[in-house]
């Protein structure tokens, strides 16, 4: 989806779905949330919400 370069600087890092209660989370990449929205509204995919957050490195 992201893969093809169609959508600059955005990149779709996983994927989890939840088949009872019909939802997908995406957890992807991009310069800002606006960037995601667009995207995800140009491949008609619907949107809950979005949610911006920070991977914080887990050190052993």
């Amino acid at each position: 989806m992201f893969a093809t370069g169609k959508f600059k600087d955005i990149e779709a890092k996983s994927c989890y779905c939840c088949g009872s209660e019909g939802r997908v989370a995406f957890i992807v990449e991009a310069p800002s949330q606006d960037a995601v929205l667009e995207a995800f509204e140009q491949l008609n995919i619907p949107i809950a919400s979005i949610m911006e957050a920070e991977e914080i490195p887990i050190k052993p």
